[in-house]
């Protein structure tokens, strides 16, 4: 059973975004479950570079068109984008350093963070989106 089920609470209707974010759950279910299958370090360090890196590519793609739409709340928006980048970065150089960072409890973390962060601010961006450009 995938941690974060795919559902219509989580579509938001602005189809750009939406594929950023299956694209996401489906990386958190996938390292979800190697970590479940005590899978190889270098496997699951692997696949988190691929999330990191798919991430922050959404968050710009995301930031791009807060910018371009004006959007009233980008500010706030950003700064839970580079927030939780700063935390990913930190948790990379403690696995850099030796640590053993991945763990249930932090995959949980990132499936937390990303459904409320779905469900609230990318929410009210989505809607902001359509109802501004009339765009999906």
């Amino acid at each position: 059973m995938p941690l974060i089920e795919w559902n219509e609470e989580l579509e938001l209707g602005y189809r750009p975004i939406d594929a950023d974010h299956r694209k996401l759950t489906e990386m958190v279910n996938e390292l979800y479950d190697y970590i479940l299958a005590g899978s190889s370090m270098t496997l699951i360090h692997a696949l988190f570079e691929r999330l990191v890196s798919h991430s922050v590519t959404h968050f710009r793609r995301e930031e791009h068109l807060m910018e371009e739409s004006a959007y009233p709340e980008r500010l706030d928006h950003m700064a839970a984008h580079h927030h939780l980048e700063s935390q990913i970065k930190e948790s990379l150089e403690r696995f850099n350093a030796g640590e053993r960072i991945f763990s249930l409890e932090m995959v949980q973390f990132l499936r937390d963070w990303l459904v409320i962060h779905i469900k609230t601010m990318d929410r009210n961006l989505s809607d902001y989106l359509i109802r501004e450009t009339s765009v999906k």
